[in-house]
């Protein structure tokens, strides 16, 4: 038995603790957070079970090795193991993937709501004067319907049907169905009972999933738009703040962007720029971090939008109305009395007006554009000309950032972002570069510590090597490019061998969805993401 476990497993030393931070929250409901932590994994080196190397017998094997040893362990637990309401670590041995479903969807939650959105079918066979609860065990489709022991010599495993037994007993059916066995299928559509158990099987569930889905839409609270929006990008800000890590080319930004919120520059806008991953999005993050905490304190009133992340934020005059409205509920306006307009000069003369009128010295402003170079160029988004740069008063501070030029190229628009901010603003004091990563190490460590792994000497030599050979074009210099790289690591198990890693993000990202094809499939992984893309903040 030793031997087997031996072989069928291997040990991965990649798994760390995960900073308590980035655990998943404890719901209301449900296993505490030291049976969750059990549950979702543990922080330490783990053992690894080689499946696709062993054939099916072996694995059975191991099943029944396990789950021998477990019930050796926990004898004394045997019994309040397995009461509906445990999420004792025995049950990892001894229930089936079915049971930990039903377990986590219906026994650890809150019995009342979920009494109303949870429905149980039974379905039995009749029994006869042969076989095991109506199934003859010596058809080739019994296995498919009970679990077997042998199937060749027609045994039944006792003890899962003992433990099928207990779980029926949790729960109470609200409809069951008992139908004669037909031989060599089992369930046949053909068979006049059968497809009398299928159309009232299939009418009964469409019956209680729009009943559910008519209750959940009546419940439905309307969020208020400007409340939604906002939350958006604000949770947006508070994921990436969190992973922000403190580089010696973020905190130099990070420096003047603090010095510019704190004492202003007569008038101006303060910009933030660099190339493409260059990890702008997650300095701002932290600047929104730090500048909310401020406003906090002081009574003033932050406004954040990463454009180009959500529909409001990607039209320029849909931009403008939102952060109009935002503006005036937060300084007290009568928002019945506003009226958007619909031309666009006078929408930009009014979001001008909010902006250096409403706010004051005892109520400031700081507006945290990110991406101006996101929005489109319907209304002269990129032009500019609608964001007060300059002649801003003392008690208001707008930030943005912004790629470099980028000439027209392969039938896709250029644009000049950060020349127009230049020419407007003449104040290079007013911007701030963000560099190329120059410890790529330390920065992989950080992420991967973040979601709980690490990588062996070997492997990280792998990424360095890849960071090194970067053509001048590739990005790997970047906060994106190592990003994605530290999502890739984090599968890696310490005794496999580095693989080649792309230096380019366009090949890491294309080399991404073919890891989910070969994993998921083609058809299901396109499928998905065109279901991602057309929804509606896709």
């Amino acid at each position: 038995d030793r031997q087997i476990v031996e072989e069928c497993y291997k040990l991965d030393t990649n798994s760390v603790p995960t900073p308590a931070e980035f655990k998943p929250p404890v719901p209301a409901c449900g296993p505490s957070r030291q049976v969750r932590d059990e549950w979702d994994g543990v922080d330490e080196a783990t053992y690894v079970l080689q499946i696709n190397t062993k054939p099916w017998a072996r694995f059975e094997k191991l099943v029944s090795i396990l789950r021998t040893a477990a019930l050796k362990v926990w004898d004394s637990e045997r019994e309040a193991a397995r009461s509906p309401k445990s999420n004792h670590w025995l049950k990892k041995f001894i229930i089936s993937v079915t049971e930990e479903e039903f377990c986590h969807g219906v026994l650890w939650a809150n019995p009342e709501p979920n009494r109303t959105r949870f429905k149980l079918f039974y379905r039995a066979f009749a029994e006869g004067p042969d076989g095991f609860k109506g199934i003859p065990l010596t058809d080739s489709k019994a296995k498919n319907f009970v679990d077997m022991k042998d199937a060749e010599k027609g045994e039944v495993d006792k003890d899962a049907q003992e433990l099928l037994k207990q779980q029926k007993e949790m729960h109470k059916a609200d409809h069951s169905w008992t139908i004669p066995w037909v031989p060599g299928k089992g369930v046949d559509p053909e068979n006049d009972d059968h497809k009398k158990y299928l159309t009232e099987f299939c009418a009964c569930f469409e019956e209680y999933c729009v009943k559910s889905l008519n209750e959940a839409l009546a419940k439905e609270i309307k969020p208020d738009p400007v409340v939604d929006e906002a939350e958006r990008h604000l949770r947006f800000a508070a994921q990436r703040a969190r992973k922000f890590h403190r580089t010696p080319t973020a905190m130099t930004v990070l420096g003047f962007a603090k010095t510019f919120l704190d004492t202003g520059r007569e008038g101006k806008a303060f910009v933030v720029h660099g190339k493409s991953g260059a990890g702008k999005t997650y300095i701002m993050s932290e600047l929104t971090r730090q500048a909310a905490v401020q406003a906090r304190a002081s009574g003033g009133v932050c406004v954040i939008r990463f454009l180009g992340t959500t529909a409001a934020s990607s039209k320029t005059a849909l931009l403008l109305e939102s952060l109009v409205l935002q503006l005036a509920q937060a300084y007290g306006q009568d928002t019945s009395s506003i009226s958007i307009p619909s031309d666009f000069r006078e929408l930009q003369a009014l979001f001008v007006k909010a902006v250096k009128t409403w706010p004051s010295e005892a109520k400031q402003l700081t507006l945290i554009l990110d991406s101006v170079d996101q929005l489109d160029d319907t209304n002269g988004g990129r032009r500019l000309e609608w964001l007060p740069a300059t002649g801003l008063p003392t008690f208001v501070r707008i930030i943005v950032s912004s790629l470099p030029d980028y000439a027209e190229s392969n039938g896709k628009a250029g644009f000049k972002c950060l020349s127009r901010l230049r020419s407007t603003i003449k104040d290079e004091a007013c911007f701030s570069m963000v560099e190329d990563i120059t410890d790529p190490k330390e920065v992989v460590e950080h992420l991967l510590r973040l979601q709980g792994r690490t990588i062996t000497e070997e492997q990280m030599q792998a990424v360095l090597d890849a960071f090194d050979s970067r053509g001048a074009d590739d990005m790997a210099g970047t906060p994106l490019w190592l990003t994605l790289v530290a999502q890739q690591c984090a599968g890696w198990r310490s005794y496999d061998p580095p693989p080649v890693i792309a230096s380019s993000v366009r090949a890491l990202i294309l080399n991404l969805f073919e890891d989910l094809a070969k994993k998921r499939g083609t058809v299901l992984v396109w499928y998905v993401l065109a279901y991602i893309t057309r929804c509606k903040e896709g």
